[in-house]
Order: C-alpha cells, then sequence, then structure tokens
C-alpha cells in the first residue's frame, strides 16, 4: 500500500478563536466596533489542527510513533495580509519530504516536511502557505 502524501484542510478564521489566541499569546486583541474584523495572530492557522486531520493522526496514518515525535520547525507565510476573522480557508496538507537524519550525538531520527496551502474561499487568492517539520526519533519512548 502506498504512502498517503496529502489531506484536506478547511475552517473557519473565528472571532473566539482570534481573542483566545491573542489571549494566551498575551497580544493586545484590538477592541473592534460592530462590523470590523479583528486581525489573527500570525500563528493562528495552528487550529487547522483541531479541524479535518490532526497532525496526530496524520503521523500514525504515515506509521510514525506519535509518543516520539518532537516539533522541528514551523513557518507561515501570508501572501494576502494576515488572516482576518470570518475568512473561510480550504486546501490541502502535502508531506513533501521524508528523510531520515541523525542527531549531532549519533542518534538516528526520520523528518517529516509538511506543507500546506490554503486558499481564501471568497476571493480564491492564497491565503496562507505554512511549512512545518517534526522528527520522529528511534526508540525515544
Amino acid at each position: 500500500m502506498s504512502e498517503r502524501r496529502a489531506w484536506p484542510v478547511s475552517f473557519v478564521v473565528e472571532r473566539g478563536k482570534c481573542r483566545e489566541l491573542a489571549r494566551a499569546l498575551r497580544v493586545r486583541a484590538p477592541e473592534c466596533s460592530e462590523g470590523e474584523r479583528l486581525r489573527a495572530v500570525p500563528t493562528y492557522p495552528v487550529v487547522a489542527n483541531h479541524w479535518g486531520h490532526s497532525n496526530a493522526r496524520v503521523l500514525e496514518e504515515l506509521g510514525v510513533e506519535v509518543t516520539n515525535v518532537v516539533h522541528g520547525s514551523e513557518e507561515y507565510e501570508y501572501p494576502a495580509g494576515p488572516l482576518l476573522e470570518g475568512q473561510r480557508l480550504r486546501g490541502e496538507m502535502r508531506l513533501v519530504e521524508r528523510a531520515p537524519k541523525t542527531t549531532r550525538d549519533g542518534r538516528r531520527m526520520t523528518a517529516l516536511r509538511f506543507e500546506t496551502e490554503l486558499v481564501d474561499e471568497r476571493t480564491g487568492k492564497l491565503a496562507v502557505r505554512i511549512a512545518r517539520t517534526v522528527l520522529e526519533l528511534e526508540g525515544a519512548a
């Protein structure tokens, strides 16, 4: 059976989550008058992990021992500007690389690099590009 390489992602930028993340990150969320939309904090797309395919579910599907996984890196790019409350985003997360690596102390691990591109459903424009790397350490559990 071949390895699945893409998973659908879709979610709405929610006002409550915008405020919640701003509070957790100690970023002052602006008060908005009627009709104004909140800006999401730059790391808002992490909520996509709770919609559709979560990172843990995808890793399990790929045969990765989730208890041996550590976060490697995460990058966000916003070609159309910051995400705004109410935006509906849709796209897919793709596994773009799965490569063996060796730590400085000689331990073996596997690096899995994912890329996600999400478009704004209303405009059809690319709203955010996410690059995420996770590392599975061999025999860590």
